[in-house]
């Protein structure tokens, strides 16, 4: 994923240039939710991977809102925001609820772990 998202945001880097009516702060909101996303498919602990994947809903938010093409831009970011955001409190109890019943949950090496005692 990570290698993806370096391509896809490297096409929209090189294509920036074509598009002359977008500000410096287009620019810096696309750079910004490009580190979060990096950040976001390099952790290695599920608390941190949900932070990160809260985290990019601002840039995206902003990027809806501001330079959406629709006339129901603003309605389009709430909405995102809003089903994200109601939408990822189950993975949040999911998480917190593993964090006092089991710390070892809390990697992604979980699944490997267990089919490795599985399996021996």
């Amino acid at each position: 994923l990570i290698l993806l998202t370096s391509f896809l945001y490297g096409l929209i880097f090189k294509y920036y240039n074509v598009v002359n009516s977008f500000s410096f702060s287009f620019l810096s909101l696309l750079v910004f939710s490009f580190y979060i996303l990096m950040f976001t498919f390099s952790v290695s602990r599920l608390f941190h991977f949900y932070i990160f994947f809260e985290a990019i809903l601002i840039p995206f938010f902003f990027l809806i809102s501001i330079w959406g093409s629709n006339v129901r831009r603003i309605w389009a970011a709430e909405r995102l925001l809003f089903f994200t955001l109601f939408l990822s409190v189950p993975f949040f109890y999911f998480i917190t609820r593993s964090f006092f019943f089991d710390q070892t949950f809390l990697t992604f090496n979980f699944f490997f772990n267990y089919l490795y005692f599985t399996n021996n």
